[in-house]
């Protein structure tokens, strides 16, 4: 059998945006600004004054592919609201990079500092596409972090048979005491649903996500899920994300630090994902996906869950080099019955006095392969080091089987590497 994930190249030119000379400075007093009043080109500047404001909402920037709008502060620009439905909204523009930048001695530039019930800190909808958003803080809101999606209409301009979301990038942003997901990227149901009674008896399909970044991103006292991924149908990568304190409202199927949601494939790698009410990592994407090198603790739940959603006919999931360092349930808990899976190089641990199952696999026969995969109680038998600082090595090498050398020749186009340690090598420094 060949195992072959499949990456296509994106060309990171966002981050390599000169911020130029201000063509327009939004005032503080300002609350809505409509691109279409002004001539913003691709290459242009966008500032957004210091101060504190209730909301702010953007509308109809349009850059280029090579050439991305900026949007910069100018000072420190905080947002504070208690009884409105968003926070910072962007809506309809395609081609730009929200940064927080613009002062070398602040660290988030732009600070969301309350909405009202239900409503996210930083909203992008409305056929937004290509952009680039960092270095933003977020905190107290009513309901998840960062929301970036449009949701499918009854006249379909936003469904998946007419829009596609493009070229993604979130990271560097500090979401930390929301109400809901710290990050809720995508629509959570692939397979379509009823919009509401207006339009009746159509089903409606979500736009899909392709060229998505999520990266190096600090997540903390979450409601719901750290961060939630729907959709993303093509060239995912979310890495190097830190996740702690998720699920903290306990509501069940909500609670879960990292979701792969439906219809969502990719690589998923070198996470630091503790302390949670949910399960670590919750799998219920499709195609070809990699779970590898993450560092998962204390979940009160399973460190990585997986359940049958849709089918592809080529579902393959691969969860290498994964540490699982103590859980409530299972250490991996795997019910999808349509994926191959391998499993291979995961160290798992559970220093709890009650007797638990590493592995629970419902049925019994799924279609797996586990291969120099290690269990046990206690860490210094296990040749696990977790120094003061956090940082995470397990010093056992061990020699990859035959899948995983197969793998390891075929992610070479992603340019990440496999090592030949067991469990997760990380260092707790490189997410701060």
């Amino acid at each position: 059998m060949k195992y072959l994930f499949c990456t296509i190249p994106v060309f990171l030119l966002f981050t390599q945006v000169i911020h130029g000379k201000c063509k327009y400075t939004i005032p503080a007093d300002v609350t809505y600004f409509d691109a279409f009043r002004y001539k913003f080109r691709g290459g242009d500047t966008l500032c957004v004054e210091g101060g504190t404001r209730r909301l702010l909402q953007i509308k109809h920037l349009l850059g280029d592919s090579l050439n991305p709008i900026v949007i910069i502060n100018k000072g420190q620009v905080i947002i504070n609201n208690t009884d409105f439905y968003y926070g910072f909204k962007i809506h309809n523009c395609q081609y730009f990079k929200l940064t927080g930048t613009g002062n070398p001695d602040i660290a988030y530039g732009f600070r969301i500092t309350g909405t009202g019930s239900q409503a996210p800190g930083l909203h992008i909808t409305g056929l937004s596409s290509d952009f680039e958003v960092e270095h933003i803080e977020i905190c107290s809101t009513g309901f998840s972090g960062i929301m970036s999606k449009s949701d499918p209409s009854c006249d379909h301009s936003t469904n998946r048979e007419n829009f596609l979301q493009k070229n993604v990038y979130f990271h560097h942003n500090y979401i930390h005491d929301v109400a809901g997901e710290g990050m809720y990227i995508g629509n959570s149901f692939y397979r379509g649903f009823a919009k509401s009674r207006k339009c009746m008896g159509d089903t409606l399909f979500p736009h899909e996500i392709r060229n998505l970044r999520i990266y190096n991103n600090k997540i903390e006292n979450t409601g719901w899920e750290g961060i939630q991924v729907g959709c993303a149908s093509n060239n995912v990568q979310v890495y190097n994300n830190f996740i702690q304190n998720f699920g903290l409202d306990k509501m069940s199927g909500q609670n879960n630090g990292l979701q792969i949601g439906e219809g969502t494939t990719g690589l998923f790698f070198n996470n630091i994902i503790r302390k949670g009410n949910g399960n670590g990592i919750i799998v219920l994407g499709q195609g070809q996906i990699l779970i590898y090198n993450n560092y998962i603790g204390n979940c009160k739940a399973s460190g990585i869950f997986c359940d049958n959603r849709t089918d592809s006919g080529n579902d393959i999931i691969v969860v290498l080099n994964n540490t699982i360092d103590n859980f409530g349930l299972n250490g991996i808990r795997w019910y999808n019955e349509n994926a191959h899976t391998i499993f291979s190089h995961n160290l798992i641990i559970n220093t709890d006095e009650d007797e638990k199952e590493y592995f629970l696999f419902h049925p019994h026969d799924l279609k797996q392969e586990s291969e120099n995969n290690q269990t046990g109680k206690s860490y210094e038998a296990l040749n696990v080091v977790i120094d003061p600082e956090g940082n995470v090595e397990c010093q056992t090498i061990v020699e990859h089987g035959k899948s995983v050398n197969l793998l390891k020749q075929l992610l070479d186009n992603a340019n990440i590497s496999l090592h030949n340690k067991m469990g997760a090598w990380l260092k707790a420094d490189q997410f701060r």
